[in-house]
């Protein structure tokens, strides 16, 4: 796994793995909701512990980054002082409002006092665009690291 911190980053930092796998957390331990908007798909996972994920996949592109960005928004701004979860993998197109949308979510989630995690698999689709725009937030291979990652510490070595 490598890790990456962007200079000024609002974000605890950036992680990419090559291990793209997807574990979720144990049904009885969440409340989930699906949505499905032209060519992207949600799912907003809420534990018991306080976190949020939200699972998107698809395509991230004009016909759906509005609910996107509402959602994402929203999921921060209802997660306040806590973590947020965003699981990219099953992305295959990122747009640049999708990339403002995350950026802006990880701001929003900072300014609240909580944090924002993305999900990334090295060999996912947009794991080449977020290698360009590092300071988004930091990246975990699955959605299990991001749960076990403790606030304010790195994985893996700098690169």
């Amino acid at each position: 796994m490598t890790t990456v911190a962007g200079p000024g980053s609002p974000f605890e930092d950036v992680a990419l793995s090559d291990s793209p796998v997807h574990s979720r957390p144990r049904v009885d331990d969440v409340d989930t909701t699906h949505e499905t908007v032209s060519c992207a798909q949600l799912s907003i996972s809420r534990l018991r512990s306080g976190v949020t994920i939200v699972a998107l996949a698809g395509e991230i592109d004009l016909c759906s980054v509005e609910t996107v960005e509402r959602t994402v928004l929203d999921a921060v701004a209802a997660s306040a002082g806590r973590v947020v979860v965003i699981d990219l993998n099953g992305v295959g197109f990122l747009s640049a409002r999708g990339t403002a949308t995350l950026v802006a979510a990880g701001e929003r989630a900072v300014r609240g006092g909580g944090v924002l995690r993305v999900v990334l698999g090295e060999s996912a689709p947009v794991a080449r665009v977020m290698r360009w725009v590092l300071d988004a937030g930091p990246v975990f291979a699955t959605v299990a690291e991001a749960l076990t990652e403790r606030s304010g510490s790195r994985t893996g070595s700098a690169e």
